[in-house]
C-alpha cells in the first residue's frame, strides 16, 4: 500500500485524523486508533499522556546514542501547539512513539522510534500516518526532518509518505558522527489551512 493509500483510510474528525475503528470523545477527540500491522496484531496508537513518559524515556535510551530526558518529553508534552504519539499492544507495553513540534504552518519531526524486537511490523508507518493526518486536519502546510544518512530503511519509508531530500547538515549526529539528510514533506496548501484553522485549533 503506497502513502497516499494508506492516507486514504483516515477520515479527518476535529483535531486528529481518525480510522473507521477508532473511539472518539463527545468533544471529537480521538482518543485511540486501532490499526493492523502487516503481521496481522492490533496496534493502539493514541496521544501520549505523562504516564507513558518513563517507558517512552527507557526506550529512547535503549534506540538513540544521545537520548532525550524524561524532563524534555515532559516540557514537550506541556506545549500544546505540539503532538506527541504512543503505539503500543494491547496486552503489553510501549512500544513505539513519534512528535512533532509546530510552529505557524510548519512542523518538525522529532522521533519516529520504534522498540528494536517490535519494528518490521508496520509500527513506524502506523505512526508516521496518524501523525501526518493530524498536521493536515490542522493546516501545516509542510513538515521537515532529519534522519541519519546511513538509516536507508528510514528514508525508503519518508519517501513512501511523500518526503523528499531537500539539503545536507553536515556533522550532525554524534555518537557516531554522521551527515543527516534534511527532508520535507508538503501536507497542504495555504488554502486548505485557511478553511482547516477554523475547525482545528493549533
Amino acid at each position: 500500500m503506497s502513502g497516499a493509500e494508506e492516507m486514504q483510510r483516515y477520515v479527518i474528525h476535529g483535531t486528529t485524523a481518525r480510522t473507521a475503528n477508532e473511539k472518539v470523545t463527545e468533544s471529537g477527540m480521538a482518543e485511540s486508533t486501532d490499526s493492523e500491522t502487516d503481521r496481522g496484531r492490533v496496534l493502539r496508537i493514541r496521544k501520549m499522556e505523562p504516564a507513558d513518559i518513563p517507558s517512552v524515556a527507557s526506550l529512547e535510551r535503549d534506540i538513540f546514542s544521545e537520548p532525550w530526558s524524561e524532563t524534555g518529553f515532559a516540557d514537550a508534552l506541556a506545549q500544546r501547539e505540539n503532538l506527541f504519539l504512543t503505539a503500543f499492544r494491547p496486552d503489553g507495553g510501549v512500544i513505539g512513539y513519534c512528535g512533532l513540534y509546530t510552529a505557524g504552518d510548519e512542523g518538525e519531526i522529532t522521533h519516529v522510534a520504534v522498540a528494536e524486537n517490535c519494528r518490521r511490523q508496520g509500527t513506524a508507518a502506523a505512526l508516521l500516518a496518524e501523525l501526518l493526518g493530524w498536521a493536515r486536519a490542522c493546516g501545516i502546510i509542510r513538515i521537515f526532518l532529519e534522519v541519519r544518512i546511513s538509516n536507508e530503511a528510514a528514508i525508503r519509508l519518508y519517501e513512501k509518505y511523500g518526503f523528499e531530500t531537500c539539503g545536507v547538515r553536515r556533522g550532525f549526529y554524534r555518537r557516531p558522527t554522521e551527515d543527516a539528510l534534511l527532508m520535507s514533506c508538503a501536507v497542504c496548501t495555504q488554502e486548505d489551512r485557511n478553511e482547516k484553522r477554523r475547525s482545528c485549533l493549533l
